[in-house]
């Protein structure tokens, strides 16, 4: 090759050297620029996660609050309802009480017209027994008080002590004499 040649020749090889010096300055340089890139977006990547794990802790404590309240709340809706109710069962006991007097009213009111019916009768029976045939308390051993508890078995008259069953002659024997009730009571009816 010529001088000439070779100096075309290396001519045109500084430009190629040339370029790929610049090729790998770019390189380099857009190497540079990706790692710098890079960092920044890990850096806005950490601070976007620290910022989320923030608002996460916030948002705990926001939802404690809410929850908190919330319960607050509900205690106190129970306990208006608890006084509502017991209101309502208070006011039902009243009415249940008023009803209940006015029902023990009202059987005391039945009671002392049956009371006095039955002394009604107990009254004209004495009368009747008094007029037409011997008395129970003719028979010795038998007082007011005897009669009392024997007009509760059923004996208000002499027929009653003779037409007695033996199981009533039987509960009788608990009073002194009695024994001896059933021939004085067919003795008085002869």
């Amino acid at each position: 090759m010529t001088k000439s040649a070779k100096d075309n020749n290396s001519k045109s090889k500084k430009p190629a050297l040339l370029v790929n010096k610049e090729k790998s300055k770019t390189n380099k340089k857009t190497e540079n620029v990706a790692k710098s890139v890079e960092k920044q977006l890990n850096n806005k990547v950490n601070a976007l996660s620290q910022q989320i794990m923030e608002l996460q802790a916030q948002l705990d404590t926001t939802v404690k609050a809410a929850i908190k309240k919330l319960k607050k709340k509900q205690k106190k809706l129970r306990a208006k309802q608890d006084e509502s109710f017991t209101k309502q069962l208070k006011a039902l006991s009243k009415k249940h009480h008023a009803a209940l007097k006015k029902v023990k009213k009202s059987f005391a009111k039945n009671q002392d017209t049956v009371v006095k019916e039955e002394t009604k009768e107990t009254k004209s029976e004495t009368s009747k027994e008094t007029s037409s045939s011997p008395k129970l308390s003719d028979i010795k051993g038998i007082g007011p008080v005897t009669m009392k508890k024997l007009s509760g078995m059923g004996i208000k008259t002499i027929d009653d002590v003779v037409n007695a069953s033996q199981e009533t002659l039987e509960k009788c024997k608990v009073f002194r004499g009695s024994d001896t009730w059933v021939e004085q009571a067919k003795a008085l009816q002869s």
